[in-house]
């Protein structure tokens, strides 16, 4: 966590600072730095093609059609807090809440897949952000009506979109494991 998040739930909690849960804990790496000119992969100049996907031997030719676990639905999605909080600003069910640390893990192939195409989309999301940025001049915002609040905006979401990728490569292993 940076030090003005931390220091800001310590104050709403009344505590001290490194009592919260996860305070002193190292804040991994940004998976992409600031881009200060345009990002360029390059021309795909190959065929497409299936030949490097991952793959095993197919133990079927089908998925059947079951109904879900009766305990995957147990979370009430109503957009309501369902449990008391443990502390102010702090949902039920995150670190340190019951004496044990919480886990985020990928628990089957299909986890793995479906998050690595969520990272994708955010490479993609990231890449256009910055892209916008280095391509247009300030003349050009202006013309088309953008002010240096818009600029800012669009930088703000870039940000974000770096902590989303960093997020979901951790969830996939880190960026060594996120590829």
């Amino acid at each position: 966590m940076n030090s003005a998040t931390v220091s800001a739930a310590a104050l709403k909690a009344r505590i001290l600072a490194h009592q919260l849960p996860g305070a002193t804990n190292a804040v991994p790496p940004r998976v992409s730095l600031e881009v200060a000119g345009v990002t360029s992969h390059g021309l795909y100049s190959g065929t497409p093609t299936t030949a490097k996907a991952l793959s095993k031997s197919p133990t079927g030719t089908a998925i059947s059609v079951l109904p879900p676990n009766p305990t995957a639905l147990v979370y009430n999605p109503n957009g309501k807090l369902n449990n008391q909080q443990p502390i102010p600003h702090q949902p039920a069910g995150s670190l340190g809440t019951n004496d044990t640390e919480l886990v985020y893990r990928i628990q089957t192939d299909f986890d793995y897949q479906s998050i690595l195409v969520g990272l994708y989309q955010e490479w993609i999301e990231l890449d256009l952000f910055h892209h916008i940025l280095a391509t247009f001049s300030e003349e050009e915002f202006t013309t088309a009506g953008l002010t240096a609040s818009d600029r800012y905006l669009i930088q703000f979401m870039a940000d974000q979109k770096t902590g989303h990728a960093t997020l979901l490569s951790s969830l996939l292993g880190g960026p060594e494991g996120a590829t």
